[in-house]
């Protein structure tokens, strides 16, 4: 009874608060978020399917919702919560699968709206996943402490930065085995502002100039398990500077898409560097999946009038409309793409913009249109493995099949782009067991040029030919010296050889469609490259056959 008089007092006391002219009690409103969540394997490697995507709240830890990714690696997840309409929530993410290490997101930002039927889109959260190297049940994450200051060693207040560098010092209980930072995209090996391996303390110090309004800084950590965290802290930067009122778009905007079916990790201690460009990658070729890693390079030309310019924005559309988003920011005038997201026989479209001092940017340059390749395995018909009574001129035949049917032409276009636009290269060698790196290999036009294919078709090719389709055809012999000879007219009797490829690429070239003279994409798909060029990296093939000769 006691108990039912206070809940009618209760009651009489909010009718009186009513008739009294005091304000209204306030209904706290549900709030509903949606974002899609797209994880990969390692960075720029195959969609992650079947991954578990879970939402806490950062505060609290409450879980607020869960999702599987599909097979593009992607999960849709709408969250809902009370809380005043318009107030922002930090969640984390965490992304687990098994003989994966965990992979999370933390401070992430969200807004949500009343609507459960239209909740606030609050776009895609970039993720990446690496298989455990250690321990595939170990749940631990990587954690750290993160103290921003001026050059002077003051606090800075984030919320309202009026410096033009601030000073990032990262410090963790446990050595990390590799860490990047950047402001206003995620860093990784390809593109990032600052970098730290096997260490417990860094310090950055990141230029806000340009940066104008609400950026957020990334601090990618990674274990010695490889379970990965992408920390995120939001800045506010308000520098007042001069406005600017000439701006210049960047021109002759290309880009080169590399899709390799070799392992390939952008995550690694002994760096690379590239010919062409005076920057290292870090990376190592062993652990990542090989089933398909994209790299993607894109570069443009600076404007002819470049002041009050300090570095270029990069954006990236998966339908070509509204929904660029922005993959990275440089000073220089290339980067790569993250490659998260990315996949083969979709179509993407590329735009740069200059950067202001005031933080305003430029039109966008010439937009390029990119669908990268699938990968392709090549079948070694003939001579098949472990065949005898080979003939002395025996003829090669093999062909660029599909990855998954070994049965069926390779499509690398993903019926995306036709497959007459499409060229394949070739060249095979004839390895001599009984004496080490000896072999034999054909030289097309007497050159060190390889087989031509238009579109994916069955290539023959027989010992000791001296022509292939209109072409001059020469074989070579590398002997035991290292020098080059004319082959013999005739392989050895009863004598054990391999063969296989020395490269088998596909290339597709595309239009220059900005008149500049050059392509806007070359795309390659290479399943085998010894050191030819068209890999950035050496990619083995997978097998080769081992045949005997007989007496003819």
């Amino acid at each position: 009874m006691k108990v039912k008089y206070f809940f009618m007092l209760i009651s009489l006391i909010v009718v009186l608060i009513l008739l009294s002219g005091c304000p209204a009690i306030m209904i706290i409103p549900k709030n509903y978020a949606a974002f899609e969540v797209s994880v990969v394997e390692w960075m720029t490697g195959p969609a992650l399917e079947g991954a578990s995507v879970k939402v806490f709240d950062a505060e609290t830890e409450e879980l607020l919702g869960t999702a599987l990714t599909d097979s593009n690696g992607r999960a849709d997840l709408t969250i809902s919560w009370l809380q005043t309409l318009g107030t922002e929530r930090i969640i984390d993410i965490l992304v687990s699968k098994e003989g994966f290490a965990p992979s999370a997101v933390k401070g992430l930002k969200i807004t949500g709206g009343v609507d459960s039927e239209n909740p606030v889109n609050n776009g895609v959260v970039e993720m990446a996943a690496n298989r455990a190297r250690i321990d595939p049940d170990s749940e631990e994450l990587p954690s750290i402490d993160v103290e921003f200051g001026d050059l002077a060693g003051n606090p800075v207040d984030l919320t309202q930065i009026a410096t033009d560098t601030v000073v990032a010092t990262i410090t963790s209980g446990e050595y990390w085995d590799v860490l990047y930072a950047a402001l206003d995209y995620i860093p990784w090996a390809g593109k990032r502002e600052g970098s730290s391996f096997g260490e417990k303390e860094a310090s950055f110090n990141i230029s806000t100039t340009g940066r104008d309004g609400e950026n957020i800084f990334h601090v990618v950590v990674y274990d010695y398990n490889r379970a990965r965290v992408d920390y995120l802290f939001y800045w506010n930067i308000d520098l007042d500077p001069e406005t600017v009122t000439e701006k210049y778009a960047p021109t002759g905007l290309w880009i080169y898409s590399l899709t390799r079916d070799s392992a390939l990790e952008f995550y690694s201690e002994d760096p690379i560097y590239f010919s062409s460009f005076s920057r290292e990658i870090h990376f190592k070729p062993e652990d990542a999946p090989e089933d398909g890693n994209i790299f993607v390079q894109v570069a443009w030309d600076a404007p002819a009038t470049t002041t009050d310019i300090v570095g270029y924005n990069v954006y990236r559309s998966d339908d070509g409309g509204s929904s660029y988003k922005k993959i990275a920011f440089t000073t220089s005038t290339y980067t790569f793409d993250n490659g998260i997201g990315l996949a083969s026989g979709n179509t993407y479209y590329y735009s740069v913009r200059s950067v202001y001092s005031d933080g305003t940017e430029s039109a966008d340059s010439n937009i390029v249109e990119l669908t990268p390749l699938d990968i392709f395995k090549t079948k070694l018909i003939s001579p098949a493995d472990s065949e005898t009574g080979v003939s002395r001129t025996p003829t090669f035949t093999w062909k660029p099949v599909d990855k998954d049917n070994l049965t069926d032409l390779a499509d690398v276009g993903c019926g995306v782009i036709p497959d007459s636009s499409i060229t394949y290269y070739y060249l095979i060698w004839i390895y001599d067991t009984n004496q080490s790196e000896c072999h034999y290999f054909p030289m097309v036009d007497s050159a060190s040029g390889g087989f031509e294919t238009t579109g994916a078709a069955q290539v023959s090719v027989t010992y000791g030919d001296t022509s292939w389709q209109d072409n001059s055809l020469m074989w070579i012999y590398i002997g035991e010296d290292g020098n080059s000879y004319y082959a013999p007219e005739a392989l050895e009797a009863y004598k054990t050889y391999e063969w296989g490829m020395d490269y088998a690429v596909a290339e597709y070239i595309g239009d220059d469609d900005d008149g500049d003279g050059y392509a806007d994409v070359v795309q390659r798909s290479i399943t085998a490259d010894l050191n030819y060029g068209f890999d950035r990296w050496t990619n083995e093939d997978e097998y080769y056959n081992r045949f005997t000769t007989g007496e003819e």
